[in-house]
């Protein structure tokens, strides 16, 4: 460029002072060019990882606080993931990924679809081997930052006027993303293994899946099962003490490397879990928390998952007290009030759970002043990515309308600016 006496000038990008540097680099996406960045030089290693340090803790207490910002991301692809809900959801890597689910119509899905993070862009994986029959409410769990497992499910009879029985499912599945190839491991063809469940929970911990929960038509779980991924074998733990009730719907968060953390389900109509627990995988024994300050609950725990980040939980909910109830049968209370042109906003719902080691208990706090102007969903995904949450797809229902609508939307969350 040339100065004001018009003689040209050189500024290197190495002569910037550290700060404007790291100003630059903060605009970086932490999918791709921020971690390439890392490896140029030393200096550059340090700034960005102070960046990546500084982003994590602005995170953690945007989540603490629920000052958070809801953006609907616009991806057009005709590869796009059809709307639906009851699905499951992973992250890989710098991948997102959806599998599953069911639409409007019932008509369960079997298609498994990758967001690239990095890119932007929604693929439909072209795969080998043979994959899972369509089906709804199954678990999918990442595995050795390579294969997704998924378990269990159901496939709904769909609106079609032909009578036909729904259908549940105890196999497991295995989708390598490495190769694409589905498979589908022998285990345990003789010993014991998990009835045929869905609406059940699952979470890795180290080289096992715990899954615990579930529902076969009028029967509710509330047995344990352990699967040994390197052997491919089931287990069932004997568990000492009280056990929370057979459920369906509820959450299942990892503490930490022996600690399972599982909120909420549903028992049956009219039978709303919010109880709170923790599993010690070690010692094999239940502990239930005390909840305080209920009052300020999230409502719907059954349809809306939570995630946990840095001894919290969030759900993603209806707005309390709006005289909308929405029950496992899907029928609507009275007395509704028509928002966002007809759909009920998205409300942060808190869970402070940094007594439950100290004290075995764990409190919400009062709802955050409502900054989301999107609609509230009830069974989508959602997954805690580097430094966002992102929800995709789920089901809302407009007042003026008798059946559901489903979405394709996707929403990342995250610290506020």
């Amino acid at each position: 460029m040339a100065d004001a006496m018009g003689i040209e000038t050189v500024c290197y990008f190495s002569g910037l002072p550290n700060e404007i540097v790291e100003k630059i680099m903060s605009y970086l996406s932490p999918y791709g060019d921020l971690c390439d960045a890392k490896c140029v030089c030393r200096l550059w290693y340090r700034l960005i990882s102070r960046i990546c340090n500084q982003r994590i803790q602005n995170f953690r207490d945007a989540v603490r606080s629920g000052n958070l910002r809801f953006q609907t991301v616009s991806i057009k692809s005709r590869e796009s993931p059809f709307p639906r809900f009851s699905h499951s959801c992973c992250i890989i890597g710098t991948k997102m990924y959806i599998y599953g689910g069911c639409s409007s119509s019932n008509k369960a899905f079997n298609d498994l679809h990758c967001l690239d993070l990095r890119e932007g862009r929604w693929k439909k994986l072209r795969s080998s081997g043979s994959p899972p029959p369509p089906k709804e409410c199954a678990t999918v769990v990442a595995y050795d930052n390579r294969d997704i497992v998924i378990f269990g499910g159901w496939c709904q009879p769909a609106r079609t006027g032909i009578n036909s029985a729904a259908k549940f499912f105890d196999d497991l599945y295995i989708f390598n993303t490495h190769s694409q190839t589905w498979s589908s491991p022998a285990v345990n063809l003789n010993g014991p293994r998990p009835c045929k469940r869905a609406g059940h929970a699952a979470c890795a911990l180290g080289h096992s899946m715990v899954v615990f929960g579930g529902a076969q038509r009028h029967l509710r779980f509330n047995d344990v099962w352990v699967l040994d991924m390197v052997n491919m074998t089931w287990s069932c733990p004997s568990i000492r003490g009280k056990k929370p009730s057979g459920r369906f719907g509820h959450s299942q968060m990892v503490l930490d490397d022996h600690t399972v953390l599982m909120i909420g389900g549903c028992g049956g109509p009219n039978l709303l879990f919010g109880d709170v627990w923790i599993l010690d995988t070690n010692e094999w024994i239940w502990q239930e928390l005390e909840v305080k300050n209920r009052q300020w609950e999230a409502p719907q725990l059954w349809c809306h998952p939570a995630v946990y980040i840095k001894d919290t939980v969030l759900v993603f909910s209806v707005p309390r007290h709006q005289g909308h109830v929405l029950s496992p049968e899907g029928s609507l209370g009275a007395g509704q009030r028509p928002g966002l042109d007809g759909f009920l906003p998205m409300q942060t719902f808190v869970l402070d759970c940094s007594q439950i080691r100290s004290h075995f208990s764990c409190s919400w706090k009062p709802p955050p002043e409502m900054q989301c102007s999107l609609p509230a969903t009830s069974l989508h995904s959602v997954v805690v990515a580097r430094g966002e949450i992102i929800i995709f797809g789920g089901m809302f229902t407009r007042w003026s309308e008798s059946s559901p609508e489903t979405s394709n939307n996707l929403v990342t969350i995250s610290a506020t600016i």
